[in-house]
């Protein structure tokens, strides 16, 4: 039977599942690695356990749901991230990239046979051995990467695993089976769906690979279909008495002498793509190039035959000016047209179109795009277009503890792990409007942290600065109990109520004063009570010093009541009825704290929901981190049962009349706990829910 050893994590994991009665087993490239005598670069798990019960025996490894809806969990078992997903079966593709839906199943066959190559295609426990239905382990032994189940189909399911099945031949110096190489071939138009970040991290891979040159050679359509640049390239002879390969084969043969690093191999690679520089139909006459895109437009050209590129220079030091493809035969679905157009143009030639017909007038983009700011000069002066837009390039806005990549934050959406993309923990627009940020709050951080050519990263803190900042001036206070705790005022009459005034906000007199009730009964925060006081403790205490409640009376604890296990759930306190307003009559100091507090007569029922950061990690999208095992499993902790003042209903019957599309809600600060809104979606009159936007500055360490 074939040894492996697992990690320790690994193993302790697998056991702890078959402890609470699953089946478990290492799975994927960890086994694939361990069998070639290589050290795993993780180690990925596969179970019987569906995710709840997968969560349900992980509790102390603060387990993340990086992709529950296709059955993984990701736990942290003493800070190395296991990836364990249960055993299913893959529905339909609907993108080329990602299941639908999926099934999850009872056999860890099943689960093999969903998967990329027969090499991945294995599973291993110490004690059952290797299960490899697929052959997985003599395709090892011969050195060779093939499709588990149809190529065709499985590249048609995923069209990243073209370029993995190139990649892993790469890495691994293995051959490609005959029938998965053609289909690698047939289907690498799929390539074009798989986002560049994807593409680019494959490449980068392949590229450094041990027996890289000899894929690339094998390959060279797969390479023309990343690199449509690179396609002259193919067969094109140097003419030199210095040269005894072509423009294709001279970086080749340099790679085979470049040692695995990546801006050497990259400069190797790409230094001779403008050698093509002349072709023979740059000169072809306009007559002839206007019939053949007639006839590209009408579908008579199969995909990758033709383009349509722009005359410009192809002497130019700028790459993007060497006749660039502006046209491309595509046969794809358009989601506005249908099937009506099979050309599409490229981004670099339709963007500054785009804005021109739009009225731009500056074009803000990222530092990437500076090398195209001169096609994009050339496109608005050279096609009749009513303005004249102008381009310009600025460093990407980095903020900590989160991500800013659309497709990094759409898998955060797709997988479940937020509510959506105006989830309040989501650095979008729409996410910071539920949060709570106000329009003013976010111009201030735009204009203080200004715009530069170098890249930076700013703390999410001084996004909460400004925020704060914002409703300090402008949000009404209002007393919310959080965690409450009943307070009964033992010589406060039964039965009766009085109201007492509190300012809308202190630093804005013009806004006015609100009333509330009070009475025998208050609710106040569990943490403004303790029966055994910390130093310096300066709330409520036995025979601790006076407190005033705001806006009331001084009081003075006297005890508590617990249940049996030991809880507090009542705390009594004496008032001093001469100190109506908290002001004592004979102008005595008050050493205690100020508490806040609601009238439990009155009191309404609240959800809020605390956020924090996302990421509990400050750079989550790092060189080599898995962003999603950086999550902050404590980013959102709902609480129910909370107290607020009973004038918040009608707030909210006020706020559901309005348009809300837009706008943020109503924000308050609760007395002494931070700003909080309503919540915009989930949030009405018989449901109070609010957000914490932001929290107060507190000088007291708990």
């Amino acid at each position: 039977m074939d040894l492996i050893n697992l990690s320790p994590a690994a193993e302790a994991a697998l056991q702890r599942l078959e402890q609470n009665g699953f089946e478990a087993y290492a799975v994927g490239g960890c086994v694939r690695d361990s069998l070639l005598g290589r050290t795993p670069n993780d180690w990925d798990l596969t179970t019987n356990a569906r995710p709840e019960e997968i969560l349900a025996c992980f509790p102390d490894c603060r387990p993340v749901e990086t992709g529950r809806r296709h059955g993984t969990i990701t736990v942290l078992w003493e800070g190395e991230p296991l990836e364990i997903t249960t055993y299913r079966r893959d529905g339909a593709y609907a993108d080329n990239r990602h299941p639908v839906q999926v099934t999850f199943s009872d056999t860890v066959e099943d689960d093999l046979a969903r998967r990329d190559f027969t090499v991945n295609a294995m599973a291993y426990h110490p004690g059952r051995g290797l299960c490899d239905p697929f052959g997985g382990k003599k395709d090892l032994r011969g050195r060779v990467i093939r499709c588990v189940g149809e190529p065709v189909t499985r590249f048609c399911e995923d069209g990243l695993r073209i370029l993995r099945a190139v990649r892993f031949a790469a890495t691994l110096e293995f051959a490609i089976a005959p029938d998965t190489a053609n289909a690698v071939r047939d289907c690498r138009a799929l390539l074009d769906n798989i986002a560049r970040e994807r593409v680019r991290i494959e490449w980068d891979k392949l590229l450094l690979g041990a027996g890289a040159v000899p894929v690339l050679r094998a390959f060279p359509e797969i390479v023309g279909q990343i690199f449509p640049e690179v396609t002259p390239c193919f067969g094109f002879a140097q003419n030199s008495r210095y040269h005894c390969f072509d423009v294709w084969e001279h970086p080749l043969a340099a790679l085979e002498y470049a040692k695995a690093d990546h801006i050497v191999r990259l400069a190797l690679f790409f230094h001779d793509i403008g050698k093509p520089a002349v072709s023979p139909y740059r000169d072809r006459p306009v007559e002839e190039n206007l019939d053949l895109f007639e006839r590209m437009k009408n579908g008579e050209f199969p995909e990758g035959s033709r383009t349509l590129r722009a005359k410009i220079d192809l002497a130019s030091g700028n790459f993007n000016m060497r006749d660039p493809v502006i046209y491309r035969i595509r046969y794809m679905h358009h989601h506005r047209q249908g099937d009506k157009w099979c050309i599409y143009p490229m981004y670099d030639f339709a963007h500054p179109i785009q804005d021109a017909l739009e009225g731009i007038t500056h074009s803000l983009c990222s530092l990437e795009f500076e090398a195209h700011r001169p096609l994009y000069d050339w496109v608005v002066n050279n096609v009749s277009v009513p303005n004249k837009p102008r381009q310009i390039e600025f460093a990407r806005l980095g903020i900590d503890h989160t991500v800013m990549s659309k497709r990094k934050l759409r898998k955060l959406v797709e997988e479940g792990i937020v509510s959506g993309w105006d989830d309040p923990r989501m650095p979008t627009l729409c996410g910071l409007r539920r949060r709570g940020f106000t329009p003013a709050s976010i111009r201030s951080f735009c204009d203080r942290i200004g715009v530069a050519k170098s890249a930076s990263v700013v703390e999410y803190s001084f996004l909460e600065h400004c925020l704060r900042e914002d409703l300090n001036e402008k949000a009404e206070r209002t007393m919310g109990v959080l965690h409450p705790v009943k307070l009964v005022i033992t010589n406060y009459p039964e039965g009766k109520s009085e109201t007492v005034t509190v300012e809308n906000n202190p630093t804005d007199p013009a806004s006015g004063t609100h009333e509330i009730t009070f009475s025998r009964e208050c609710w106040i925060e569990a943490d403004d009570f303790m029966e055994v006081p910390v130093p310096k403790y300066k709330r409520l205490t036995p025979n601790g010093p006076e407190c005033r409640l705001k806006g009331a009376y001084l009081i003075t604890c006297t005890g508590c009541k617990k249940d049996e296990n030991g809880n507090v759930v009542e705390v009594y306190a004496e008032y001093d009825p001469n100190s109506p307003g908290g002001d004592p009559a004979d102008g005595r100091k008050v050493k205690g704290a100020t508490i806040h507090w609601v009238d439990a007569a009155t009191a309404l029922d609240a959800e809020v929901r605390v956020y924090s950061e996302l990421f509990s990690d400050p750079a989550p999208d790092g060189a080599d981190k898995d962003f999603l095992a950086c999550m902050n499993p404590d980013s959102l902790e709902v609480l129910t049962g909370c107290k607020v003042e009973p004038r918040m209903r009608d707030i909210a019957a006020a706020y559901d009349k309005t348009e809300k599309k837009g706008k943020t809600a109503p924000s308050f600060q609760f007395m002494r706990l931070g700003y909080f809104c309503l919540d915009n979606k989930d949030c009405s009159e018989d449901h109070l829910v609010f957000n914490r936007s932001v929290t107060l500055k507190d000088s007291f360490k708990k």
